[in-house]
């Protein structure tokens, strides 16, 4: 019969109709003598088994051989069994005791399939650990009816096996190393992954400089990092350069634009707030600050955005009108425009000017309305060196791989609400290495075509669409023998088709935006 507690519904035999045939559990060691599932077509079912064969091994206690059946346990032990789609499973089993005659002891008949330290089978405590990882254990112990106590000691064991595992092969340095800080349960960690392959590598107790630094030298050759990307914190700066003199520091290009952006909002208020009282209500120049500073994002938006996006034509025009009534929008435009600037430099001595160009543009603003802009200067001074790096040769690197994998270190902790910090350190660690699934594929030989097809016109955009009148790629499936190689095959190539559908392939005129004039205007204005 079926137990359980709370509102979990329980049944005996009476309740219950036999399932003939009897379905076969696939079990190693256990034989189906019969299988019931209830009458009110609850999706469960009960199977009635007993040990296949007789016991060959020893005894557990003495290793003795010499032993004889003691009879069958007085009860059947009630084993939980994987799921079938929506259906669940459990096994009672008739035990068999047997009576060792060196020691005296007497002990059931182990099976094979059925787990020793649970009431599962082996089957379902490897379900367990997949979904222990993927889920909080609240959700796995009600999926699978047990206590979620018992899926923390299957997850804890398994994370026993995991660590020891790490700790023999032992963490690889990588080519470039991303550090980053989580703040997790009132304290910081501090959280280093592979740049390059997104695997994260460590998360420490916390992100003091001492512990930092013993993470990083205890990797296997840790000399060899060449490359590190973090945001501009000061402390993993000098503990960088310490420890890692050789490696090019790379401040991480989203955390400057997103400070600057900050400061281009708070300009953006004072502005509005400091023109509108000096303004004639109900002029035009008054109406036009009251368009303005309805729209949060007008100075958002990139000027080739503006430019190019027929959606956003009002928003370009209120720019051009807000900019040529106002010089003090135009400054912050310009300044703006020319910070964004410098991540469109393709080498290290664009960037280099550019940058150059936009200080001496805000050492010639107000101080008192763009002074956050001064301030931000003052920063990017200091920490020039490293933000020009990522304009290096083979340093084109940023932290977005290390913050996403900070986002999945706090969904994960959301989802468990509140894991200790070992068990979320097992899971951002071994997460991907406990879920990963096989899959077969198939050997397959690409094969394109050219076809004959003309040009239509999208439904949703209005433009030619060149999906159809390009290529066809054919997968067949093929049986290559190793020492056989496929005969070449020639297909028009790219630049014939553009020179005989030249209208197909008329490439769109960029609208980059003019940044020398407007600076030469904007300092004529302030001349």
């Amino acid at each position: 019969m079926s137990r359980g507690t709370g509102l979990q519904k329980t049944y005996n035999l009476n309740e219950m109709r036999e399932v003939k045939p009897t379905p076969h559990l696939n079990l190693e060691g256990v034989r189906e003598i019969a299988c019931y599932e209830p009458l009110d077509g609850t999706k469960y079912r009960y199977f009635v088994c007993e040990a296949e064969d007789r016991y060959k091994g020893g005894c557990p206690h003495c290793g003795s051989v010499v032993f004889h059946s003691n009879g069958y346990a007085p009860k059947e032990r009630l084993i939980h069994d994987v799921n079938t789609g929506m259906t669940h499973n459990d096994i009672g089993i008739r035990m068999r005791r047997y009576l060792c005659q060196d020691c005296g002891a007497t002990f059931t008949q182990p099976i094979e399939s059925i787990a020793d330290s649970a009431q599962m089978t082996k089957r379902l405590v490897e379900q367990v650990r997949y979904e222990a990882f993927e889920n909080n254990f609240l959700a796995v112990s009600k999926l699978h009816r047990c206590s979620d106590s018992t899926v923390e000691k299957i997850f804890d064991e398994y994370v026993v096996e995991l660590e020891e595992e790490h700790a023999l092969n032992g963490i690889t340095a990588p080519r470039v190393l991303g550090i980053d800080e989580k703040h997790i349960q009132h304290k910081m960690h501090g959280i280093f992954v592979n740049v390059e392959t997104g695997e994260v590598l460590e998360l420490s107790e916390d992100n003091s400089s001492n512990t930092m630094k013993r993470v990083i030298m205890g990797m296997d050759h840790y000399e060899d990092i060449q490359i590190v990307t973090m945001d501009m914190a000061n402390g993993y700066k000098s503990m960088i350069e310490e420890i890692l003199p050789h490696a090019t520091i790379v401040i991480d290009k989203f955390h400057v634009v997103q400070d600057m952006a900050v400061k281009v909002r708070i300009i953006r208020k004072r502005l509005f707030d400091t023109l509108k009282d000096a303004v004639v209500a109900g002029s035009d120049e008054a109406k036009l600050l009251a368009a303005a500073s309805m729209d949060n994002y007008l100075f958002r938006y990139k000027d080739v955005e503006l430019k190019a996006n027929p959606n956003l034509a009002n928003q370009a025009r209120l720019m051009a009108a807000l900019c040529d009534r106002f010089p003090e929008f135009k400054r912050l435009r310009n300044l703006k425009r020319l910070f964004e600037a410098i991540y469109l430099c393709s080498s290290y001595e664009e960037a280099s000017a550019a940058f150059l160009k936009w200080e001496q543009l805000v050492d010639q603003s107000d101080k008192e309305l763009f002074k956050e802009f001064y301030t931000l200067k003052n920063s990017m001074r200091y920490w020039r060196a490293c933000v020009l790096n990522y304009f290096k040769e083979d340093c084109q690197f940023t932290n977005a791989i290390t913050e996403n994998r900070n986002g999945f270190t706090e969904r994960l902790n959301v989802i468990g609400n509140g894991y200790s910090f070992k068990r979320l350190r097992a899971k951002v660690l071994f997460y991907y290495l406990a879920t990963q699934s096989p899959q077969y594929i198939s050997q397959k030989t690409k094969v394109e075509r050219a076809v004959q097809s003309t040009a239509f016109t999208s439904f949703y955009s209005g433009k030619f669409d060149l999906r159809q009148s390009q290529y066809v790629t054919e997968e067949i499936e093929q049986i290559v023998p190793v020492d056989s190689k496929p005969e070449a095959i020639a297909f028009p190539s790219l630049l014939d088709m553009r020179r005989t559908m030249p209208v197909l392939f008329e490439e769109p005129e960029l609208c980059a935006p003019d940044y020398d004039e407007d600076i030469e205007n904007s300092e004529n204005d302030t001349e």
